[in-house]
């Protein structure tokens, strides 16, 4: 994996590198072919922008995502190389876990990151920049993201990016009746938003949206009203609380669109990344503009701490996991070598028997060879478990399979030197 994320990168650098759609595709499909990449994804949010890649070559990797995102940055790219992180095997896959569990949004605990890494996947798996290694890896990191929700009292914590902000507000003694509310954006954030305004009983809530339908539906559902786009500056003059939360590639709302607003104090909460708002709307009179990286140490965790604790062991658990699947995988395939070297043995031997029984019949010779066939499945079936059991272990995998590549060589099984009999540990059994 080599990102940036919300804990070393500024809101600034974070929205030039949110990428999606045809520029997401690009890079990945940029990425994806140079010969030292075998698979790459993709997870790009408003606090991350991770590529996730298989490859032979992890600094030419590195440098190709590098190169990437300077070209995204273009004039922003200087100090880029410091802002970079970069993790490896387990590392990387125990990040991927975490993030999707939401233990390391700006946020802990939201919601919204498990579909975004579900997202990310299924974007690479459309491209085709996807395979069996990021396959398991992002499955991996889903389920422990769902265990995470389903069994601990992270999924009952309802916290989101606009919760939390508003939830500051509501701790400053707002009178929230008093209110008159802009939504920027109908989609899942200000859903979420609208829901707890209206709990709140929030004056008059008010909802505009490229979608107009959308808008119309969320005003419904809270008992406010909708209004074109085009209205938002009359709007946003009027009001006394904005939220925006669009994915509007261009400022949404800017200072002239303000101009001979009532004296009143308004506050601007921008959860958009790249920004919906201008931020020098912040240096206008009366004006409080917080946007997402506001939300740093706002979040009260109090009654989350055991279930962190159970998300961190079930993160760690999948990682093991994946670990565990990784080692198996090595053993394939010698396996699939050891069974093409077994069922060539059998054909001979059947050929060479059933050469000496010619007064049998059709029916009779078909027995003897399924016979030979069931004798052979039953008696490799064992062998193939306990050589994937073997490899599984995490101390002695590799040096079991080094043992029967040692003790299969020569049959035609594998060609590769053998490694010295007391570097294998054949002597220790298999656990």
């Amino acid at each position: 994996m080599v990102g940036t994320d919300h804990t070393i990168a500024p809101l600034a650098l974070r929205e030039r590198l949110a990428l999606d759609g045809k520029a997401a595709a690009q890079l990945l499909q940029g990425l994806h072919a140079n010969h030292t990449v075998s698979e790459a994804a993709l997870l790009s949010t408003c606090n991350r922008s991770e590529v996730y890649l298989v490859t032979t070559e992890p600094t030419v990797a590195r440098e190709l995502v590098r190169r990437a995102f300077a070209e995204a940055l273009g004039e922003h790219a200087a100090g880029l190389d410091d802002l970079l992180i970069e993790r490896q095997g387990p590392e990387a896959v125990r990040h991927l876990a975490a993030v999707a569990a939401g233990l390391q949004s700006m946020v802990v605990a939201e919601s919204q990151i498990l579909g975004q890494v579900r997202s990310a996947i299924e974007q690479a798996k459309h491209l085709g920049t996807s395979g069996i290694h990021l396959g398991t890896a992002f499955r991996a990191a889903i389920a422990c993201g769902k265990r995470v929700r389903t069994e601990t009292a992270i999924g009952h914590a309802d916290i989101s990016a606009s919760s939390v902000l508003i939830d500051l507000l509501a701790r400053d003694g707002i009178d929230w009746a008093a209110q008159r509310v802009l939504l920027i954006g109908a989609g899942r954030m200000n859903t979420v938003t609208a829901e707890r305004l209206q709990a709140l009983g929030a004056g008059e809530i008010v909802v505009t949206s490229r979608t107009a339908e959308a808008a119309a539906a969320m005003a419904a559902a809270v008992g406010g009203r909708a209004v074109p786009l085009t209205r938002i500056a009359d709007e946003a003059r009027l009001a006394t609380l904005i939220v925006s939360a669009t994915r509007s590639p261009g400022l949404m709302l800017t200072p002239p669109m303000l101009e001979g607003r009532r004296p009143h104090n308004l506050t601007i909460v921008d959860l958009a990344v790249p920004r919906d708002v201008d931020p020098t709307v912040g240096e206008l009179p009366g004006v409080t503009l917080l946007d997402i990286d506001h939300l740093r140490d706002l979040q009260d965790r109090q009654g989350l701490t055991e279930a962190l604790a159970d998300a961190a062991a079930m993160v760690e658990e999948a990682t093991k996991d994946w670990q565990t699947w990784c080692r198996t995988r090595e053993a394939v395939p010698l396996i699939a070598d050891l069974r093409a070297h077994v069922d060539r043995q059998k054909q001979a031997e059947l050929t060479r028997t059933l050469a000496h029984l010619e007064h049998l019949s059709d029916e009779d010779r078909a027995a003897v060879g399924e016979m030979a066939h069931r004798l052979v499945n039953k008696m490799f079936h064992h062998l193939a478990v306990r050589m994937k059991q073997a490899a599984a272990d995490p101390e002695l995998g590799e040096h079991y399979m080094e043992a029967a590549r040692y003790l299969f060589q020569g049959d035609g099984t594998d060609t590769r030197e053998p490694a010295p009999i007391d570097e294998v540990h054949a002597a220790h059994p298999v656990r």
